[in-house]
């Protein structure tokens, strides 16, 4: 997926678009969709050309990509931000990761997640980590459709089992597939040679 962007003066911007990423919660991926995404970013200033790859492998460039040995281009981004609505389908498709199986805790000290759970149990759950309140429970902020979505969850196996859309009753796959959480990243980056197709 790709991002229409361009760069001023140094500074880069992109979207808004949808993207797919892989993003670490609890130290796992997990594939995200990132629905009105919008980048910005500060180039660097100091330009140097790419490396190139001696073994056919990382770190550099392969001669198969023919980037021309005059080229020179930024070589970082020191200052970088994304914000975009993270698709609630993504995190209840992704598996609840290991970490939080073993650190995430009920009152009464028993584990709060098992494998059976999904990631969005956890957003919409919360736990606590060694008596202090690891994750707030965090309904959704926003949608790809307006609406106003809330989710309610099974106490016992605390796992995301029914919805409601504008307060009114409605169908999960319905709620997962609409609704999304509003998100800010920060990043850093080192060099990319983009290309045009």
């Amino acid at each position: 997926m790709q991002l229409a962007g361009q760069i001023t003066a140094g500074n880069l911007t992109a979207g808004p678009g949808t993207i797919e990423l892989q993003l670490l919660f609890a130290f796992e991926p997990a594939q995200v969709n990132l629905f009105n995404t919008r980048i910005e970013a500060t180039l660097d200033p100091a330009l140097s050309t790419p490396l190139a790859s001696t073994t056919g492998a990382p770190p550099g460039h392969l001669a198969s990509e023919n980037i021309s040995p005059t080229l020179k281009t930024f070589s970082t981004s020191s200052e970088g931000a994304m914000c975009s609505e993270v698709s609630v389908e993504s995190l209840f498709n992704a598996p609840m990761p290991t970490l939080l199986q073993q650190t995430c805790f009920l009152e009464d000290g028993s584990f709060a997640f098992t494998s059976a759970n999904r990631l969005l149990d956890a957003f919409i759950v919360g736990c606590a980590a060694f008596g202090v309140p690891a994750i707030d429970p965090t309904q959704p902020d926003s949608s790809t459709d307006g609406a106003s979505y809330a989710f309610a969850f099974d106490a016992t196996a605390r796992t995301v089992t029914s919805c409601t859309k504008n307060g009114q009753p409605a169908v999960l796959s319905d709620c997962v597939r609409a609704a999304t959480y509003s998100s800010y990243f920060k990043f850093k980056s080192d060099r990319v040679i983009i290309k045009r197709n």
